[in-house]
């Protein structure tokens, strides 16, 4: 009980943070753009960094690769 009350301190799993990270990931172009000189590698580690965090939350997103092509 004691490791469920650390790891649920440490990340919050809720509906609105899915909601937000599929967002994020559905904005991937206008995330392209505001970055300095369109970044490639900042923007790879950012895709990777949300997809491990939707994965956290026990959730996974189907048009990723629609929103990659967007973006790029």
């Amino acid at each position: 009980m004691l490791i469920k009350a650390v790891i649920n301190s440490a990340y919050t799993n809720t509906r609105s943070s899915s909601t937000v990270i599929h967002m994020n990931l559905t904005n991937l172009d206008w995330y392209m753009e505001a970055l300095e000189q369109n970044d490639i590698m900042r923007f790879n580690e950012y895709i990777k960094a949300q997809i491990k965090l939707l994965a956290a939350a026990g959730e996974t997103t189907s048009d990723l690769l629609m929103n990659l092509f967007k973006a790029y």
